[in-house]
């Protein structure tokens, strides 16, 4: 009896498993997505920060079902903040199959990839890139954050309007002189068209300062207001040491580069007062940013800043082009309307520029503080 029933029984399991072979042949394969940015050197911070924000826009994307029944998978690569290393790992994604790319991280980094991008036909999207002379084109590079252009000149406004501050120093970093030469020049136009003077401008190459004491001492002395710093977190924190180790009691900026975790740990009190405009403010009561920020440290362990955030903006606005026409990522990447992002909307223009609110932000008891957007 039990022999009849394994020879009856036979045929039906080969067919089952016939049937189950037939289904993984058909399975979709995952929509690749690549991300490059600097996990290591001196800005790895944004890298980390955004690496694991898109990571966690991937993972809950998969979780709803994917994409038009298709998971995303990212592949992720290391530029080392340097533009040769960023130009190598952009290739090596598309290689492997890449549909687009998130990244990178840094102005200097982004103007030396997005060529390839508009070879390969493959759109990037940066979560942070804010250099002006990216803007306004017609080619493969978006972006979910906007240009320097606006924030450089409110800076400018408010510190003369409303702090009363005339004369101005400025220390910038030429390692990412995309990003800094463009917001000092659209900082000082505005700033000298309303009557202020900037009289002073250190530039140095982060890596390269053999003493963080000398380079700050050569604003020293001068009668200045107010002091700018085009840094990252690490480099504008040793210069904010050495000034107010100094005696320096100047009223302190910076941009939006710097407003980093990094900047309120290893800057302590003597960034304190620092006073930046950001599109992100960590400490938002709405309750979509809270909720994203519950789920960012339950899967990593640390808050979201403004790199995870915008990381994670960044895929959030690719799955709404892939959804929209999957076949044709540039042009439904500009026929967007707003997308929600994990603290506020971000809308792209035609050239694939980004526009959204901005905050005004200043270090108080360690923390960053909004006085306002």
């Amino acid at each position: 009896m039990t022999s009849f029933l394994i020879k009856r029984s036979a045929p039906l399991i080969l067919l089952l498993g016939l049937f189950l072979l037939l289904g993984a042949c058909r399975q979709s394969p995952p929509v690749l997505i690549g991300f490059v940015g600097g996990l290591s050197g001196r800005s790895a911070d944004l890298g980390i920060g955004g690496r694991d924000g898109a990571t966690l826009a991937v993972e809950e994307v998969n979780a709803r079902g994917g994409v038009r029944g298709r998971q995303l998978k990212l592949l992720v690569a290391d530029d080392r903040q340097k533009p040769q290393v960023a130009r190598e790992a952009f290739s090596s994604l598309v290689a492997q199959g890449a549909t687009a790319v998130v990244g990178p991280m840094t102005s200097s980094v982004a103007t030396e990839v997005v060529s390839l991008a508009n070879e390969a036909r493959i759109p990037l999207i940066s979560p942070t890139t804010s250099t002006n002379t990216l803007s306004g084109k017609d080619d493969y590079f978006f972006r979910v954050y906007p240009g320097s252009r606006t924030m450089a000149e409110a800076l400018a406004r408010y510190a003369f309007e409303q702090r009363k501050l005339r004369r101005f120093g400025v220390f910038y970093d030429l390692s990412n002189r995309s990003h800094t030469e463009g917001w000092l020049n659209y900082f000082t136009a505005e700033f000298e068209a309303l009557g202020g003077e900037v009289i002073a401008r250190e530039a140095f190459f982060s890596g390269r300062v053999e003493s963080f004491f000398e380079l700050s001492a050569s604003l020293l002395g001068r009668e200045l207001d107010g002091v700018l710093i085009l840094a990252n977190a690490l480099d504008t924190a040793m210069i904010c040491q050495q000034f107010r180790k100094q005696g320096s009691d100047q009223a302190l900026f910076g941009s939006e580069w710097s407003a980093t975790r990094d900047l309120l740990s290893l800057g302590g009190r003597s960034v304190e007062g620092l006073t930046l405009f950001h599109t992100f403010d960590r400490n938002s009561s709405r309750s979509n940013f809270i909720a994203f920020k519950r789920r960012f440290f339950e899967r990593f362990g640390y808050e979201p800043g403004f790199a995870a955030t915008h990381g994670y903006d960044a895929v959030q606005t690719l799955v709404a082009a892939l959804k929209l026409n999957a076949s044709g990522l540039k042009i439904a990447l500009k026929s967007l309307g707003p997308v929600s992002g994990a603290q506020s909307q971000v809308q792209l223009d035609q050239f694939g520029d980004a526009h959204r609110e901005f905050f005004l932000l200043q270090v108080q008891n360690g923390r960053f503080i909004s006085l306002g957007n």
